[in-house]
């Protein structure tokens, strides 16, 4: 005979013990007698259901929300979103700066090594502020709280991309010497000290010098936009995402004109 089998013959035994007790108590004190044995035996179920019915229309009230309008706690609630939502807008309409940024960045970090470092756009008109709105929604599956001023930025250092030109620096070639003249008036050339510049030196901390490096090579930053289609390409779009924001950037612009 099985444990579960015991117990359960057990449960039955006690359970037929307290009606019967229950009904001895009714007939001897009446409806009260048989309620104070029910009460006594069965106390800790009866608290558990009363407790249940008390805060039933408690719990039915406060899961209105819920059942209404899909409320979750876990979601964000409507000023996180207005707030991201700014944020993230605020961040398109400083598109240009953003990418002056990265590009001054760029040049500082290599400026200390050429002689001069010149930046030349291509193709800067390719990729637009609302093009960067209409991508990164499509990017985000149009929920706000994905997105950030940061995650913009990261954006748009994929909207375009730099190729160096180093190109050396021709030495200054010295003048042919003049053939001497016979005619004292015709020569009118001044000669000044004849001595021969010294090489600059820097000083160190330790009191010697050495001589300052010249550099040898100037540098050519090209930065060279993507149209968008590239940039969807980059960011490995599927057709729905491609024309979900074909569809937002064509919407924007109208809603500029």
């Amino acid at each position: 005979m099985s444990k579960g089998f015991t117990q359960t013959a057990l449960d039955t035994a006690q359970a037929a013990r307290n009606i019967s007790n229950i009904i001895k108590s009714g007939m001897k004190g009446g409806m009260s007698g048989a309620a104070k044995e029910t009460l006594k035996k069965y106390w800790p179920k009866i608290l558990t259901v009363a407790l249940i019915l008390l805060f039933l229309p408690v719990i039915i009230f406060l899961s209105l929300p819920a059942i209404l309008f899909g409320f979750d706690p876990k979601y964000p609630t409507a000023e996180e979103i207005a707030r991201r939502k700014y944020e993230v807008q605020t961040a398109y309409t400083k598109f240009e700066d953003f990418r002056q940024e990265q590009i001054d960045r760029y040049v500082w970090q290599n400026e200390s090594s050429y002689n001069t470092v010149t930046v030349v756009w291509e193709n800067a008109d390719a990729f637009t502020e609302e093009w960067l709105a209409a991508i990164n929604s499509a990017d985000i599956d149009n929920d706000i709280m994905k997105s950030s001023e940061n995650e913009v930025k990261k954006l748009i250092t994929n909207t375009y991309f730099i190729r160096r030109e180093e190109i050396d620096i021709e030495p200054e070639q010295e003048e042919p010497e003049k053939p001497e003249s016979k005619n004292p008036w015709e020569d009118t050339t001044y000669e000044g000290p004849s001595y021969i510049p010294e090489t600059p030196k820097e000083e160190t901390s330790s009191g010697t010098s050495h001589e300052t490096y010249v550099r040898k090579q100037n540098l050519i930053i090209h930065v060279i936009v993507r149209p968008p289609e590239e940039v969807m390409k980059i960011l490995t779009f599927d057709q729905d995402k491609h024309d979900w924001a074909c569809n937002m950037h064509q919407a924007l612009t109208e809603e500029d004109t």
